[in-house]
């Protein structure tokens, strides 16, 4: 993972991030939902993006503190804006490169922890970041994530891979929580969205900041790629689809 690239991708496309974001604003209320507990009085949120999850959580746990941490500062102007008076502490940080030395009740983060470089240390900071008896709590895509895409891009290209193909298994996810937590649970759900024409699609991947580093994918595809690419697309699938695989995962540290 390039976090130059990625940041930059995110920040590029923060004023656009919430109309496109329908499926993230989803996980969100859905990872909510898989908390435990209700006592939870100071709480660390990494990729907060423009702040929509972090609504969830202020408007949840109206008292407690609340730190919100993005690689990007553009996503971060956004989300000060969306909460501007709702007392949260906001940090400018790359979340795998954080030195707090604070303790935290629970740390969460909605559809970020596919873009860590180095999930299995990281996962171990966090842990470590958590008060005895705390929680981790997060959503991220999986490797099936737009894999009708990918398979498009098989026929058309012979090789390249979107970045969900990176992105960890359920299995991977699991066992780093079990490794480091004392219950650890990963639950899998997948949706679906269609869409009138590939352009709409890849407008989709763009301004959610999807479209990771694309090192392996030509730069200079012109509109007869896209043909070829959207022929492969109906081909295959007989419309244009995409589905995201998300993974809710939840860890308890020994108390």
């Amino acid at each position: 993972m390039d976090k130059g690239i990625i940041a930059r991708n995110f920040s590029r496309c923060a004023h656009l991030y919430d109309v496109y974001s329908d499926v993230q604003r989803l996980a969100a209320h859905q990872l909510i939902a898989q908390l435990r507990g209700s006592d939870f009085l100071k709480i660390l949120e990494l990729g907060c993006g423009t702040g929509n999850y972090t609504v969830i959580l202020r408007e949840r746990f109206k008292s407690a503190g609340i730190r919100a941490v993005d690689i990007s500062a553009r996503m971060l102007e956004r989300a000060k804006q969306k909460l501007a008076g709702a007392d949260i502490e906001f940090t400018h940080a790359d979340a795998e490169n954080i030195a707090f030395t604070e303790r935290f009740d629970l740390v969460t983060a909605n559809a970020c922890f596919q873009w860590l470089g180095h999930p299995e240390e990281t996962i171990g900071q966090y842990k470590n970041l958590l008060q005895p008896g705390g929680q981790i709590l997060f959503s991220c895509f999986g490797p099936d994530t737009f894999y009708e895409l990918a398979e498009a891009l098989r026929c058309v290209l012979a090789g390249p891979a979107l970045p969900a193909a990176g992105f960890m298994s359920r299995e991977k996810l699991l066992k780093l929580l079990k490794s480091n937590f004392q219950e650890a649970e990963v639950r899998e759900e997948l949706y679906e969205e269609s869409f009138p024409c590939l352009i709409g699609l890849l407008a989709k991947i763009k301004y959610i900041g999807a479209r990771g580093t694309r090192r392996n994918i030509p730069a200079n595809l012109g509109r007869g790629f896209l043909q070829d690419l959207e022929r492969a697309y109906w081909n295959k699938f007989h419309r244009i689809k995409a589905t995201y695989q998300i993974f809710y995962c939840r860890g308890i540290k020994k108390a």
